[in-house]
């Protein structure tokens, strides 16, 4: 082979094993912590320590901080795969969040959100989201791309509707959406054959705080207590289902196959079902434990 193709081919070896090894980097720098190793990892609850190092910092938690926005220097956290913001003021969704395409793990409660992102299908590795106590109507389309969600929380918001495409969410393992004024659920709800959990609880006369008018104002933005009459039939196909929470509502009478599911608890407290259909519950699930107060 003449030098000069020698040369050449050499110039080209170089240059694949360059870009191998720049992808080989790459990925590796993409590497996501386990679940476990997550729960394990350090938290830094203080920006000023989190700064000294920030390829460390994988958690951070700034429950109550008092910010309206996220700072630009939150940014240089580019390991960062768990972040906590309850109860700070935001009202909008921070877009900076989305630039954490490692982030598997988001809390928000508390925040004053209208809305999620509209682009929140971005976090591919989000596995838990919890947003319990905002302000949020609907879901963004994106969300339902959320393809590797486990855990959503979305309790005590004003959630209207749960769309037919939440059948997309096929690793969803714990569902809550409790306490939004949402009449039904759609059929599609039993193609989530990975769910374990779900809550659908209504709302109820709130006294759990020492406020007064806190309590007050949680009950006037509730007004309807017992929004949910039936579940769908498709929620019998649930063959993973071992928690099922359906008190304070508006329920008669339970799916007619309820008998296939193997259920290990289940509430249907303060509903409207007559003392006859808890007894055919009991007969049907005889290893749940079935919760089923003020039914006479």
């Amino acid at each position: 082979m003449p030098m000069r193709f020698i040369n050449d081919y050499i110039a080209i070896s170089l240059c694949l094993i360059t870009v191998l090894f720049s992808h080989c980097s790459q990925s590796q720098g993409m590497e996501l912590l386990t679940m476990n190793e997550l729960l394990n990892a350090e938290v830094y609850s203080s920006m000023e320590e989190a700064l000294k190092e920030p390829e460390k910092v994988y958690k951070l938690d700034l429950d109550r901080s008092g910010l309206t926005h996220l700072p630009n220097y939150i940014e240089k956290f580019r390991n960062l795969q768990f972040l906590a913001l309850g109860g700070n003021p935001f009202e909008k969704f921070p877009d900076k969040i989305l630039n954490f395409e490692k982030l598997q793990v988001l809390y928000m409660p508390s925040c004053g959100l209208k809305a999620l992102h509209p682009d929140i299908g971005q976090l591919k590795h989000l596995k838990e989201l919890s947003i319990p106590g905002n302000l949020i109507e609907e879901l963004p389309a994106s969300f339902f791309e959320l393809e590797e969600l486990k855990l959503f929380d979305i309790h005590m918001n004003l959630l209207k509707k749960l769309p037919p495409e939440i059948k997309g969410l096929k690793a969803m393992d714990a569902l809550t959406i409790s306490m939004n004024p949402i009449t039904k659920l759609p059929e599609e709800i039993g193609e989530l054959k990975n769910l374990r959990m779900l809550e659908v609880c209504g709302a109820t006369h709130f006294d759990r705080s020492s406020d007064p008018d806190y309590n007050a104002a949680i009950n006037a933005r509730y007004p309807v207590k017992k929004p949910m009459k039936a579940l769908p039939e498709s929620i019998t196909e649930l063959s993973k289902l071992r928690i099922l929470d359906m008190s304070y509502n508006g329920f008669v009478r339970l799916p007619k196959n309820i008998g296939k599911l193997e259920l290990k608890r289940i509430n249907v407290s303060l509903t409207d079902m007559p003392l006859s259909e808890v007894e055919r519950l009991k007969e049907a699930q005889p290893n749940a434990k079935v919760i089923a107060v003020g039914i006479e």
